[in-house]
């Protein structure tokens, strides 16, 4: 009679591999030989809970990195102080910082004169008229864009109701012409 030990395998050794074959086509490494190199695959089910676990630990990170890492970035940023200086980097005004900076460039910005293009002196070929700040042109732009479009919305409403209102009443003559001839 055959017996297991004869090849070198025990009961414990058999089950093992019984566990190994089945775990690994379940979850889809499968190791076997092939002329005593080793063989793998995967299957769906790997390949899915591969991304899951992926996509989970970037979350992590993105969520460590925005609770952690912004915050602190945010705060440095805040503190950083820059101090104008002339050509040879001498001192030329007081400290300030890059939150301050950005406002008093937003508020130059917002406040120079251009002309009724939006072009500010220098910018513009020919002769040149204030016409009031960035800010008031882009508002009145903005507004007259608002406007035309209000315009011609009513317009357009008023032409179908016009449209309307003489598709009847040239209904009406007709009519009243029709009978005219009708009865004389």
């Amino acid at each position: 009679m055959f017996n297991l030990e004869d090849i070198g395998l025990t009961q414990e050794k058999l089950q093992d591999r019984v566990v190994e074959s089945i775990s690994a086509s379940i979850l889809g490494r499968r190791a076997g030989t092939l002329d005593s190199d080793e063989c793998f695959y995967t299957n769906k089910l790997e390949t899915k809970v591969t991304k899951q676990i992926e996509q989970k630990i970037s979350e992590k990170i993105d969520k460590i990195g925005n609770d952690l890492i912004e915050p602190s970035i945010e705060s440095i940023i805040e503190k950083i102080t820059y101090v104008p200086t002339n050509n040879w980097g001498e001192k030329k005004g007081e400290p300030f910082t890059l939150k301050e900076y950005l406002l008093q460039q937003t508020k130059e910005y917002l406040t120079q004169e251009v002309n009724a293009e939006g072009k500010t002196r220098g910018t513009s070929n020919y002769s040149w008229n204030s016409v009031g700040t960035r800010l008031s042109y882009i508002i009145k732009s903005h507004i007259g864009d608002e406007v035309k479009l209000e315009i011609k919305r009513l317009m357009q409403e008023a032409f179908d109701s016009l449209g309307v209102v003489l598709a009847e009443s040239i209904q009406q003559h007709v009519k009243e012409i029709q009978n005219k001839i009708k009865k004389g």
